[in-house]
C-alpha cells in the first residue's frame, strides 16, 4: 500500500472526498460522474450509468424483457427505426402518435427506409395482411421488415390486436414487431407476452406521472436486439440525464396506484358523458364495441377519453371555459390534462373537434363540475 501523500490545499480541493463510501439508503443515490476508473465495468458516461440502470431495471421487469432508457420518446422511436435500412420496408398504423408517423416520414423521403401506411381497418382486419404474406414470392418475403403498432392509438384510442399482428409477422421471415405501449404502460398490456419484439414508450407519460420528466425507453425481448439498441443509443448519444432517470424511477414507484385511480375517473367520467352527448362521440376502450373485440389483451380501459365535439369552435371554447383541467398538451399525469389535438402540426387524421382528456387522480365529482360547466359554455 502507497504512503499516502502530504497534499498541498489546491491539490486537496481537487482530490480528496472523492473516494468517500456510498451508504445504502432507500432510494439509489444519483451518479454524476462521466467518467469512471479503469478497474470499473463503466469506463464513461455515454454508455452507461446506475441511475439508468435503476429505471431500466424496473421498467425491464416490469414489461418482461430487457430495457434501455433514451432521453426522450422520440429518441427511443428512431434507435428502432435506425434499425431498418434502405432496402427495408416499415408498415405503420396510420393513427400513430403524429410525432412518430412525421419521424417516419422524413427518414422515408430521405431513402432511409420504405414507408407503407397500415389503415385502421387493415390493422384491425389482420387476415388482409396475412393473405399478403402468404402470397408474397420468396424473393418478396421481406415486403415489410418491421410493422409498428400504437395500442390505445393517439387520440383515437382504437385497440389493435397484437397477438394476431404477432403471428402474422411470423409468415415475413426477419421481420419485427414493435408496440408503442406508452397509452397502455406494463400495467395494463404487455406487449412482448403477446408476442410483440420491441416495446417503445414516451417515459414522460404515465411511467413518470408527473409532467416533470422528459425520457423515452424501448424494452426488448431478445439481448442481441437490446445489445444492438443500447450500442445505437451509445454511438448516437441519446442519452437520458441522471436527475430525470431518478424522478422517472420515483414516479414508477406509484404507477399502480395512479394508474387505478385515474381509470376510475376516467370510467365515471365516460359514463357521464355519453349520459350528456351520446355514445357515438366517446372515444374510450371502456365502452362496448370501442375496442373492436380485443378488450382482452389489456387488463382494463385506462385513463384516456377522447371527445369530439363537432367542430373546432366548440372544442376550443370547451377546452377554454375549464378552471380545474389544464389545456395542454401530453398525458398521463397527476392531473387532469384536455387539448384539441388537430391544433398541432401534422394532426391530418385527427377530426378538428376532437378533445382528449387525459384523467388524473383528483376527485372525480370536482372534475365533472369542471367539465360541465365547459359543455354548458358550448350549449351541450
Amino acid at each position: 500500500m502507497p504512503e499516502p501523500l502530504e497534499l498541498d490545499g489546491a491539490t486537496s480541493a481537487v482530490h480528496l472526498g472523492r473516494e468517500q463510501k456510498v451508504i445504502p439508503g432507500v432510494n439509489p443515490p444519483i451518479s454524476m460522474s462521466t467518467t469512471y476508473a479503469a478497474t470499473e465495468a463503466i469506463s464513461y458516461a455515454r454508455s452507461d450509468n446506475s441511475t439508468w440502470r435503476a429505471f431500466e431495471e424496473v421498467v425491464g421487469a416490469l414489461e418482461g424483457g430487457e430495457a434501455i432508457a433514451f432521453s426522450s420518446g422520440q429518441a427511443a422511436t428512431a434507435a428502432v427505426l435506425s434499425l431498418l435500412h434502405s432496402d427495408s420496408h416499415l408498415g405503420l398504423i396510420s393513427d400513430c402518435y403524429t410525432g412518430t408517423r412525421l419521424l417516419a416520414e422524413s427518414l422515408d423521403s430521405r431513402g432511409a427506409f420504405r414507408l407503407r401506411f397500415v389503415s385502421p381497418e387493415q390493422a384491425i382486419r389482420v387476415e388482409s395482411i396475412r393473405d399478403e404474406l402468404r402470397s408474397s414470392t420468396p424473393l418478396a418475403q421481406e415486403v415489410t421488415e418491421m410493422f409498428w403498432l400504437e395500442s390505445p392509438s393517439n387520440p383515437m384510442l382504437r385497440i389493435y390486436p397484437i397477438a394476431e399482428w404477432a403471428a402474422a409477422r411470423d409468415l415475413a421471415p426477419g421481420s419485427l414487431l414493435v408496440v408503442d405501449n406508452t397509452i397502455a404502460s406494463p400495467v395494463l398490456q404487455r406487449p412482448l407476452d403477446l408476442g410483440a419484439d420491441l416495446v417503445v414508450h414516451s417515459a414522460s407519460k404515465i411511467l413518470s406521472g408527473h409532467s416533470d420528466v422528459i425520457m423515452g425507453v424501448v424494452v426488448a425481448r431478445d439481448k442481441g436486439l437490446a445489445d444492438r439498441i443500447r450500442d445505437l443509443r451509445t454511438l448516437s448519444g441519446s442519452i437520458p440525464g441522471q436527475f430525470e432517470s431518478y424522478l422517472a424511477v420515483r414516479g414508477i414507484r406509484t404507477l399502480y396506484v395512479r394508474l387505478e385511480r385515474s381509470q376510475e375517473n376516467a370510467i365515471e367520467l365516460a359514463k357521464r358523458l355519453v349520459n350528456r352527448i351520446g355514445r357515438e362521440r366517446i372515444y374510450f376502450p371502456g365502452l362496448r364495441g370501442s375496442a373492436e373485440g380485443s378488450e382482452s389483451q389489456m387488463s382494463g380501459p385506462g385513463y384516456m377519453i377522447s371527445v369530439d365535439l363537432g367542430s373546432e369552435v366548440d372544442a376550443e371554447l370547451f377546452c377554454k371555459s375549464l378552471t380545474l383541467a389544464t389545456y395542454a398538451t401530453s398525458l398521463g399525469g397527476v392531473e387532469t390534462l384536455v387539448e384539441r389535438r388537430a391544433r398541432h402540426k401534422g394532426e391530418r387524421m385527427t377530426p378538428p373537434g376532437l378533445v382528449r382528456m387525459s384523467v388524473g387522480i383528483e376527485q372525480v365529482d370536482d372534475i365533472w363540475v369542471d367539465f360541465d360547466r365547459a359543455l354548458v359554455a358550448i350549449g351541450r
